[in-house]
Protein backbone atom coordinates (compact mmCIF):
# COMPACT_ATOMS: atom_id res chain seq x y z
CA UNK A 1 0.00 0.00 0.00
CA UNK A 2 2.82 2.38 0.88
CA UNK A 3 4.50 1.99 -2.52
CA UNK A 4 1.33 2.33 -4.59
CA UNK A 5 1.23 5.09 -7.15
CA UNK A 6 -1.95 7.13 -6.93
CA UNK A 7 -2.32 9.00 -10.20
CA UNK A 8 -5.08 11.27 -8.91
CA UNK A 9 -2.95 12.38 -5.99
CA UNK A 10 -0.02 13.13 -8.29
CA UNK A 11 -2.20 15.19 -10.63
CA UNK A 12 -3.72 17.16 -7.75
CA UNK A 13 -0.28 17.82 -6.28
CA UNK A 14 1.05 19.04 -9.62
CA UNK A 15 -1.99 21.28 -10.05
CA UNK A 16 -1.47 22.87 -6.63
CA UNK A 17 2.24 23.43 -7.30
CA UNK A 18 1.49 24.97 -10.70
CA UNK A 19 -1.00 27.41 -9.17
CA UNK A 20 1.50 28.40 -6.51
CA UNK A 21 4.25 28.93 -9.11
CA UNK A 22 1.96 31.04 -11.30
CA UNK A 23 1.12 33.26 -8.34
CA UNK A 24 4.87 33.76 -7.79
CA UNK A 25 5.39 34.74 -11.44
CA UNK A 26 2.61 37.32 -11.56
CA UNK A 27 3.79 40.88 -10.82
CA UNK A 28 0.65 41.80 -8.90
CA UNK A 29 -2.07 39.91 -7.06
CA UNK A 30 -4.37 38.10 -9.49
CA UNK A 31 -7.88 39.30 -10.18
CA UNK A 32 -9.93 37.16 -7.81
CA UNK A 33 -12.93 37.42 -10.07
CA UNK A 34 -11.37 35.11 -12.70
CA UNK A 35 -11.48 31.42 -11.81
CA UNK A 36 -9.00 28.88 -13.14
CA UNK A 37 -11.51 27.44 -15.60
CA UNK A 38 -12.48 30.91 -16.81
CA UNK A 39 -8.81 31.68 -17.35
CA UNK A 40 -8.41 28.49 -19.35
CA UNK A 41 -11.39 29.40 -21.54
CA UNK A 42 -9.96 32.88 -22.09
CA UNK A 43 -6.62 31.29 -23.04
CA UNK A 44 -8.33 28.88 -25.44
CA UNK A 45 -10.21 31.73 -27.13
CA UNK A 46 -7.00 33.74 -27.34
CA UNK A 47 -5.11 30.92 -29.06
CA UNK A 48 -7.98 30.20 -31.44
CA UNK A 49 -8.91 33.81 -32.19
CA UNK A 50 -8.34 33.21 -35.90
CA UNK A 51 -11.06 30.51 -35.91
CA UNK A 52 -14.80 30.53 -35.37
CA UNK A 53 -15.37 29.10 -31.89
CA UNK A 54 -18.80 28.11 -30.62
CA UNK A 55 -20.05 26.84 -27.28
CA UNK A 56 -19.97 23.24 -28.52
CA UNK A 57 -16.25 23.59 -29.26
CA UNK A 58 -15.63 24.63 -25.65
CA UNK A 59 -17.78 21.76 -24.37
CA UNK A 60 -15.68 19.27 -26.33
CA UNK A 61 -12.28 20.80 -25.57
CA UNK A 62 -12.87 21.14 -21.82
CA UNK A 63 -15.01 17.99 -21.48
CA UNK A 64 -17.88 19.86 -19.81
CA UNK A 65 -21.63 19.54 -20.15
CA UNK A 66 -23.71 22.03 -22.12
CA UNK A 67 -25.22 23.54 -18.96
CA UNK A 68 -21.77 24.10 -17.43
CA UNK A 69 -20.45 25.76 -20.58
CA UNK A 70 -23.57 27.90 -20.84
CA UNK A 71 -23.22 29.20 -17.26
CA UNK A 72 -19.53 29.84 -17.74
CA UNK A 73 -20.07 31.81 -20.96
CA UNK A 74 -22.98 33.74 -19.49
CA UNK A 75 -20.79 34.84 -16.58
CA UNK A 76 -17.92 35.87 -18.86
CA UNK A 77 -20.30 37.77 -21.13
CA UNK A 78 -21.92 39.64 -18.23
CA UNK A 79 -18.48 40.76 -17.09
CA UNK A 80 -17.48 42.04 -20.53
CA UNK A 81 -14.82 39.42 -21.17
CA UNK A 82 -16.46 37.71 -24.15
CA UNK A 83 -19.03 38.48 -26.82
CA UNK A 84 -21.45 35.95 -28.27
CA UNK A 85 -22.45 36.93 -31.79
CA UNK A 86 -25.14 35.15 -33.86
CA UNK A 87 -23.94 33.78 -37.20
CA UNK A 88 -25.83 34.28 -40.46
CA UNK A 89 -25.86 30.63 -41.57
CA UNK A 90 -27.47 29.24 -38.36
CA UNK A 91 -29.51 31.35 -35.95
CA UNK A 92 -28.93 28.80 -33.17
CA UNK A 93 -25.15 29.26 -33.22
CA UNK A 94 -23.30 32.10 -31.53
CA UNK A 95 -19.64 32.75 -32.21
CA UNK A 96 -17.64 33.29 -29.00
CA UNK A 97 -14.87 35.90 -29.07
CA UNK A 98 -12.84 37.87 -26.54
CA UNK A 99 -13.60 41.56 -26.12
CA UNK A 100 -10.75 43.92 -27.10
CA UNK A 101 -10.03 44.61 -23.40
CA UNK A 102 -9.84 40.89 -22.57
CA UNK A 103 -7.63 40.29 -25.61
CA UNK A 104 -5.12 42.94 -24.50
CA UNK A 105 -5.07 41.58 -20.96
CA UNK A 106 -4.54 38.02 -22.22
CA UNK A 107 -1.59 39.08 -24.37
CA UNK A 108 0.12 40.39 -21.23
CA UNK A 109 -0.78 37.32 -19.17
CA UNK A 110 0.42 34.87 -21.83
CA UNK A 111 4.06 35.77 -21.11
CA UNK A 112 3.64 34.41 -17.59
CA UNK A 113 2.08 31.22 -18.93
CA UNK A 114 5.12 30.72 -21.17
CA UNK A 115 7.42 31.17 -18.16
CA UNK A 116 5.47 28.51 -16.27
CA UNK A 117 5.62 26.14 -19.26
CA UNK A 118 9.38 26.64 -19.45
CA UNK A 119 9.70 25.79 -15.76
CA UNK A 120 7.51 22.71 -16.14
CA UNK A 121 9.48 21.29 -19.06
CA UNK A 122 12.94 22.16 -17.70
CA UNK A 123 15.21 19.12 -17.98
CA UNK A 124 12.71 17.03 -19.94
CA UNK A 125 13.66 15.63 -23.35
CA UNK A 126 11.37 15.77 -26.36
CA UNK A 127 10.85 12.01 -25.99
CA UNK A 128 9.82 12.43 -22.35
CA UNK A 129 7.41 15.24 -23.28
CA UNK A 130 5.90 13.06 -26.01
CA UNK A 131 5.52 10.17 -23.54
CA UNK A 132 3.91 12.49 -21.00
CA UNK A 133 1.42 13.77 -23.62
CA UNK A 134 0.64 10.19 -24.67
CA UNK A 135 0.03 9.09 -21.08
CA UNK A 136 -2.21 12.09 -20.40
CA UNK A 137 -4.25 11.22 -23.50
CA UNK A 138 -4.65 7.64 -22.26
CA UNK A 139 -5.77 8.80 -18.82
CA UNK A 140 -8.27 11.24 -20.38
CA UNK A 141 -9.57 8.41 -22.54
CA UNK A 142 -10.05 6.25 -19.43
CA UNK A 143 -12.16 8.99 -17.86
CA UNK A 144 -14.45 9.67 -20.84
Amino acid sequence: MENELHIGYQIRTLSNLMKRKMLQLLPSPPDDSITGVQGQVIGFLYHHRDQDIYQKDLEQWFCVRRSTASRLLKNLEERGIICRTPVAHDARLKKVTLTPEALARQEEFYGYVLQLEETLSNGLTQAELATFAHLCDKIKSNLT
